[in-house]
């Protein structure tokens, strides 16, 4: 009996791996008779020796071969009887190449056995026999044949398969190639796979569920004239198609259509209600900073359905027209086209679609108009990208992806995700994690964004934006775009657990501790005018003029903030950083009992501190956001 033994954590165990006699009979063929019982508890390095040792079939009786075990990660053996020594790792198995390449084994001489040594590092898959675990001997009349006794149990094969594909910190998305990498930008090597059809169908998908998916934000020189039209023919088709909606609706609505749109977009009957009885509402021109207390992008689908809606309107387009003659976008847009065009912001476009775009809409695109700017695709839609790029049969595989928004991308980012939906649909064991970095990603530039956009790298050299910092009254806006998309995916189809969104404080997570108490102040002022609206000692403003009144930022912000203080298991959103103490509404109502709505208005202004900069290792904020969003174009 040929044996291995295996020393590993002071356990000495003895693995039968192959009768000598058998293996005689049987034509140099060895017969695993013997099975390792259980298989299940055998660790993975255990696994490893024995296919070391299953190579060395060759030994004679009574040859030993030692194996040594470094961190449960490499194996490391030698056979005295002939003078050779092996390495392996749980993903490779290194073994002379001349037993891998032609499957025999015979006596070997000392300028073999040298060859040997220089090969010690074969790839696991050029071990051609392997799995089923055995050689033979073969020639051209005589071609190997797999014998059901001699093949590993499936556990063990799949604990083989796992890994041989894992890899240190999962797979990278390269997005110049549309394909995945290690993270240093290795090829990933899955050679295994191409031994046979029985290995290639017993691993098909096991790469891919045993690696997590990292994305990141892209930005590149080449892509930045596409990514910066992509931008601006979603902007402009939202607040056009906001302002046409806002002409149209007053003349146009009936009782049927708001009963229609009240009954899927319920959150949103006062506004057709405000409509049907006081006309255009003044303060939707500047529409990008108005979502009604909802995600923007729901409030944008609410948008989108009432214009459906009105266009089966028979004098939608004669009023169409009519506002396009009186009010017409400085775009050039065709009103009436623009209507019905309704891109999603989260996909990549290519050339064609856009040119079809700019020639529908009849864009008017004179070149870029703010070259300073990076204009970067978000992580999320660089997983959307390659998710339909790749064969749908590899989407039940996966399991875990990672979005890393490590700098502020275009098209409304934060409700991205969205186009994530249906893969998470198709598979509910797929979980999602968004990861926002504060710093670099969702705190903007406040009063001094004209300057970076339009200025140059003087601004920065000659310190024109040198006193430029975090301003206080930006930080609650910014932090709930994301927060808010996120809360909205279950109610638009995410599966419950399928994703996170984790608010990133690194590399400074105390200094973001300090920032976000703006945050958690903003979100307990919001809680205590609606306190006094109720108890009568504030009057109460109407549903819109609430919505437009100071202290009101996201309907869902106080209940978030209050979840998130607590730390609630099952929560779409966490912090990596330490959130400190809250700020209790109720103390805010009793400081200021008998206060006058002007003196809570003023207080409301009132951040403290009201502006906040970087700490090392991040740069000054002036100097981060440069780096970060702005750069000239070459």
């Amino acid at each position: 009996m040929l044996n291995v033994q295996c020393a590993q954590s002071g356990l000495q165990k003895w693995l039968p791996c192959c009768d000598r006699q058998q293996y005689q009979q049987n034509d140099g063929l060895p017969v695993f008779h013997e099975a390792i019982t259980p298989w299940v508890n055998l660790r993975p390095s255990d696994i490893v020796s024995y296919i070391g040792q299953a190579c060395e079939n060759k030994c004679a009786s009574r040859s030993v071969v030692y194996v040594k075990f470094a961190e449960g990660q490499y194996v490391e053996g030698i056979c005295p009887r002939y003078g050779w020594a092996f390495t392996a790792s749980l993903r490779r198995c290194a073994v002379p190449s001349t037993w891998g390449k032609h499957g025999g084994s015979g006596e070997t001489g000392s300028s073999e056995r040298s060859t040997m040594k220089t090969r010690l590092r074969h790839r696991f898959a050029a071990i051609g026999r392997l799995c089923p675990l055995h050689f033979r001997r073969r020639s051209k009349a005589n071609s190997v044949k797999f014998r059901r006794e001699d093949v590993l149990p499936r556990e063990l094969r799949d604990a083989i398969y796992q890994h041989y594909v894992r890899v240190d910190d999962g797979y990278f998305y390269d997005f110049p190639t549309n394909s995945l990498t290690g993270s240093n930008g290795d090829r990933i090597d899955l050679s295994l796979a191409l031994t046979c059809n029985q290995i290639a169908n017993e691993m098909r998908g096991v790469a891919l569920k045993n690696n997590k998916i990292t994305f990141k934000t892209h930005f590149s020189e080449k892509s930045r004239r596409s990514a910066e039209l992509w931008h601006l023919i979603c902007d402009s088709i939202r607040s056009n198609k906001v302002a046409l909606l806002n002409h149209l609706a007053p003349r146009l609505l009936t009782p049927t259509i708001v009963s229609t749109a009240a009954t899927n977009y319920a959150a949103f009957r006062p506004i057709l209600d405000r409509w049907a009885s006081h006309g255009a509402i003044r303060q939707l021109h500047n529409s990008e900073e108005k979502s009604w207390g909802e995600a923007a992008s729901v409030w944008l689908d609410f948008v989108q359905y009432v214009v459906d809606l009105l266009s089966e309107h028979p004098d939608f387009e004669r009023e169409a027209k009519r506002f396009a003659q009186e009010f017409g976008p400085a775009t050039g847009m065709d009103l009436a086209v623009l209507a019905h065009t309704n891109p999603r912001p989260w996909i990549i476009p290519q050339l064609d679609y856009l040119n079809e775009l700019v020639e529908r809409l009849q864009f008017e695109y004179k070149g870029s108009h703010f070259p300073n700017v990076k204009y970067s695709y978000s992580a999320a839609c660089a997983a959307v990208r390659f998710l339909e790029s790749i064969h749908d049969s590899n989407h039940p595989h996966l399991r875990h992806i990672v979005l890393l928004e490590d700098r502020e991308s275009i098209a409304n980012p934060w409700s991205h995700a969205r186009g994530l939906i249906p893969y998470c649909r198709q598979n509910e064991a797929l979980r999602i994690e968004r990861v926002v970095n504060l710093w670099r990603t969702a705190f903007l530039v406040g009063d001094q964004q004209y300057l970076y956009i339009t200025g140059d790298s003087w601004a920065v050299r000659t310190g024109a934006l040198h006193n430029d910092q975090l301003q206080a009254k930006y930080i609650s806006k910014a932090v709930c775009n994301w927060l808010s998309e996120a809360l909205a995916l279950e109610a638009l189809g995410m599966p419950e657990h399928s994703f996170k969104l984790t608010l990133d404080g690194e590399p400074t997570p105390n200094n973001t501790t300090e920032v976000f108490r703006i945050v958690q102040r903003d979100a307990a002022f919001q809680a205590a005018l609606d306190h006094c609206y109720v108890c009568g000692s504030l009057t109460a403003p109407s549903w819109v003029e609430r919505r437009l009144h100071f202290g009101y930022i996201f309907e869902h912000l106080p209940s978030s903030i209050e979840k998130l203080q607590k730390g609630e298991s099952g929560y779409v959103v966490r912090c990596n950083f330490p959130l400190g103490s809250s700020l209790d509404f109720e103390s805010l109502v009793e400081e200021r009992k008998g206060w006058s709505i002007q003196e809570w208005k003023q207080d409301w202004k009132r951040h403290e501190p009201s502006n906040f900069q970087t700490e090392p290792p991040l740069p000054s904020w002036h100097v981060l956001r440069w780096e970060c969003e702005y750069s000239p174009s070459q």
